[in-house]
Protein backbone atom coordinates (compact mmCIF):
# COMPACT_ATOMS: atom_id res chain seq x y z
CA UNK A 1 0.00 0.00 0.00
CA UNK A 2 0.78 3.17 -0.56
CA UNK A 3 1.32 6.26 2.34
CA UNK A 4 -0.92 8.75 2.58
CA UNK A 5 -0.43 12.30 0.42
CA UNK A 6 -2.22 15.81 0.98
CA UNK A 7 -3.12 17.22 -2.03
CA UNK A 8 -5.41 20.38 -1.16
CA UNK A 9 -6.32 21.67 2.31
CA UNK A 10 -9.04 23.72 0.11
CA UNK A 11 -11.64 21.43 -0.59
CA UNK A 12 -14.75 22.94 -1.26
CA UNK A 13 -18.04 22.17 0.58
CA UNK A 14 -20.55 21.44 -2.54
CA UNK A 15 -19.74 17.82 -2.72
CA UNK A 16 -17.25 15.24 -1.26
CA UNK A 17 -14.03 14.01 -3.64
CA UNK A 18 -15.61 11.01 -5.31
CA UNK A 19 -13.29 8.15 -6.06
CA UNK A 20 -13.91 6.08 -9.60
CA UNK A 21 -14.58 2.29 -9.85
CA UNK A 22 -10.86 1.50 -10.00
CA UNK A 23 -9.83 3.79 -6.77
CA UNK A 24 -7.31 5.13 -8.75
CA UNK A 25 -8.78 8.78 -9.95
CA UNK A 26 -10.72 11.06 -7.49
CA UNK A 27 -12.65 13.69 -8.96
CA UNK A 28 -12.44 17.21 -6.03
CA UNK A 29 -13.59 20.18 -6.16
CA UNK A 30 -11.17 22.87 -4.96
CA UNK A 31 -11.73 26.57 -3.83
CA UNK A 32 -9.79 28.68 -5.16
CA UNK A 33 -9.75 31.20 -2.35
CA UNK A 34 -6.86 33.52 -3.33
CA UNK A 35 -8.18 36.85 -2.67
CA UNK A 36 -9.91 37.67 1.01
CA UNK A 37 -12.04 40.23 -1.28
CA UNK A 38 -15.37 38.39 -1.10
CA UNK A 39 -15.85 40.28 -4.57
CA UNK A 40 -13.36 38.82 -6.57
CA UNK A 41 -13.63 35.13 -4.97
CA UNK A 42 -12.42 33.13 -7.42
CA UNK A 43 -15.20 30.04 -8.22
CA UNK A 44 -14.11 26.56 -7.04
CA UNK A 45 -12.30 24.75 -9.74
CA UNK A 46 -12.99 20.94 -10.57
CA UNK A 47 -9.40 18.52 -10.44
CA UNK A 48 -8.92 15.41 -11.50
CA UNK A 49 -6.30 13.20 -9.36
CA UNK A 50 -4.21 9.92 -10.73
CA UNK A 51 -3.13 8.39 -7.35
CA UNK A 52 -0.39 6.30 -9.75
CA UNK A 53 1.03 8.83 -11.54
CA UNK A 54 0.39 11.76 -9.09
CA UNK A 55 -1.08 14.57 -11.69
CA UNK A 56 -3.39 16.45 -10.82
CA UNK A 57 -5.16 17.90 -13.66
CA UNK A 58 -7.43 20.93 -13.92
CA UNK A 59 -11.23 20.49 -15.54
CA UNK A 60 -11.84 23.59 -16.86
CA UNK A 61 -15.90 24.31 -17.22
CA UNK A 62 -15.57 27.89 -17.45
CA UNK A 63 -17.85 30.34 -15.43
CA UNK A 64 -20.20 27.12 -14.52
CA UNK A 65 -20.51 26.14 -11.04
CA UNK A 66 -20.37 22.43 -10.61
CA UNK A 67 -22.92 20.47 -8.06
CA UNK A 68 -22.97 17.00 -8.48
CA UNK A 69 -21.01 14.56 -9.75
CA UNK A 70 -20.92 11.12 -11.08
CA UNK A 71 -18.82 8.06 -12.02
CA UNK A 72 -19.87 5.69 -14.94
CA UNK A 73 -19.13 1.85 -14.54
CA UNK A 74 -15.20 2.16 -14.98
CA UNK A 75 -12.22 5.27 -14.97
CA UNK A 76 -13.26 6.41 -18.49
CA UNK A 77 -15.60 8.50 -17.67
CA UNK A 78 -17.96 10.32 -15.68
CA UNK A 79 -20.54 12.71 -15.43
CA UNK A 80 -21.52 16.06 -13.55
CA UNK A 81 -23.81 18.89 -13.43
CA UNK A 82 -23.20 22.52 -13.68
CA UNK A 83 -25.36 25.77 -12.56
CA UNK A 84 -24.79 29.44 -13.79
CA UNK A 85 -22.07 30.88 -11.53
CA UNK A 86 -23.28 33.62 -8.43
CA UNK A 87 -22.32 36.33 -10.97
CA UNK A 88 -25.66 35.59 -13.05
CA UNK A 89 -27.81 37.18 -10.30
CA UNK A 90 -26.66 40.45 -11.96
CA UNK A 91 -28.82 39.28 -14.35
CA UNK A 92 -31.33 37.96 -12.65
CA UNK A 93 -31.90 41.23 -11.15
CA UNK A 94 -32.43 43.22 -14.68
CA UNK A 95 -34.77 40.02 -15.00
CA UNK A 96 -36.81 40.75 -12.31
CA UNK A 97 -36.89 44.32 -13.05
CA UNK A 98 -38.04 44.11 -16.57
CA UNK A 99 -40.40 41.80 -15.28
CA UNK A 100 -41.69 43.27 -11.85
CA UNK A 101 -45.32 44.49 -12.94
CA UNK A 102 -46.32 41.03 -14.61
CA UNK A 103 -48.20 38.32 -12.81
CA UNK A 104 -46.48 34.61 -13.43
CA UNK A 105 -47.67 31.48 -12.78
CA UNK A 106 -43.47 30.10 -11.98
CA UNK A 107 -41.03 32.46 -11.02
CA UNK A 108 -38.25 31.74 -13.32
CA UNK A 109 -34.77 33.36 -13.07
CA UNK A 110 -32.08 33.20 -15.94
CA UNK A 111 -29.59 31.24 -13.68
CA UNK A 112 -32.11 28.83 -12.92
CA UNK A 113 -31.09 25.99 -15.52
CA UNK A 114 -28.37 23.74 -15.58
CA UNK A 115 -26.23 21.61 -17.41
CA UNK A 116 -25.28 18.14 -17.80
CA UNK A 117 -21.87 16.92 -18.86
CA UNK A 118 -19.71 13.65 -19.72
CA UNK A 119 -16.25 13.94 -19.34
CA UNK A 120 -14.20 10.99 -21.34
CA UNK A 121 -10.69 10.75 -19.09
CA UNK A 122 -7.46 9.74 -20.96
CA UNK A 123 -5.22 7.92 -18.72
CA UNK A 124 -2.69 5.77 -20.68
CA UNK A 125 0.60 4.42 -19.31
CA UNK A 126 3.26 7.16 -19.58
CA UNK A 127 1.18 10.09 -21.07
CA UNK A 128 0.02 13.32 -19.15
CA UNK A 129 -3.53 12.62 -17.85
CA UNK A 130 -6.08 14.16 -19.91
CA UNK A 131 -10.15 14.84 -20.14
CA UNK A 132 -12.33 15.99 -22.90
CA UNK A 133 -15.74 17.54 -21.51
CA UNK A 134 -18.66 17.65 -23.94
CA UNK A 135 -22.32 18.96 -22.71
CA UNK A 136 -25.35 16.61 -22.43
CA UNK A 137 -28.34 18.32 -22.08
CA UNK A 138 -29.02 22.05 -20.48
CA UNK A 139 -32.50 22.02 -18.69
CA UNK A 140 -34.26 25.29 -17.15
CA UNK A 141 -34.50 24.14 -13.75
CA UNK A 142 -32.21 23.50 -11.19
CA UNK A 143 -30.01 20.04 -10.35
Amino acid sequence: GQGSKLITRQLSEIFKPKWSPSGNLVVLLIDNNLSEDRQLKALPQLYLYDITSEQLLLINVGARLPLAITWANDDASLYFSTMLAPSATENDAAYDDEWQDVIRYRQRKPSDSSSVYHMRIINRANEKLSADISLVTNVNYSI
